[in-house]
This record gives C-alpha cells, sequence and structure tokens, in this order.
C-alpha cells in the first residue's frame, strides 16, 4: 500500500517538475522576444518580467502546460502593458 502512495508523489512531483519548466522555456522565450523588439532600461525589463511570471503562473495552475501557447500567450500578454512598458 505504501509503494503506491510513493508512485503518486513521484508522478505529482514529476508533473510539477515538467510544469515548471514549461514555465520557465515561456517566460525565457517571451522575455527574449520582448526585448528585441525596442530598447527597454533595467526597471522595465524587471517590472514586465515580474508581471509575465504572474501571469504564466496563473495559466499553468489553471491546466495549460503546452510551452509553445505559453509562451504565445506571454508574448500576447506583453504586448498588452501599458505603452511605456510595450
Amino acid at each position: 500500500m505504501r509503494r503506491g502512495f510513493a508512485f503518486f508523489q513521484f508522478l505529482s512531483l514529476e508533473l510539477l517538475m515538467t510544469e515548471r519548466s514549461a514555465a520557465s522555456a515561456a517566460i525565457r522565450r517571451a522575455m527574449e522576444a520582448f526585448e528585441l523588439v525596442k530598447d527597454r532600461n533595467p526597471a522595465e525589463l524587471a517590472h514586465a518580467r515580474g508581471a509575465l511570471t504572474r501571469h504564466i503562473e496563473q495559466l499553468v495552475a489553471s491546466g495549460q502546460t503546452d510551452e509553445e501557447r505559453l509562451a504565445v500567450a506571454g508574448l500576447i500578454f506583453l504586448r498588452s502593458l501599458p505603452a511605456e512598458l510595450a
């Protein structure tokens, strides 16, 4: 019985690691594209990265784990930021 519990813990950990990996990769890809569009100062980039991270985490929490979709959603989100950041 204990063995089955450990297996489910492993699956949960595996899923969590996959979600984090997809989220991290999506954030990195979206930020790289965002930085290429226009020169921004470090404070603007830090603010954008923080907002993007929260947004991507919400998407992952709602069940989205596809890295490609997360990256596209991240770019769309970054474009929706106020004009001084986008």
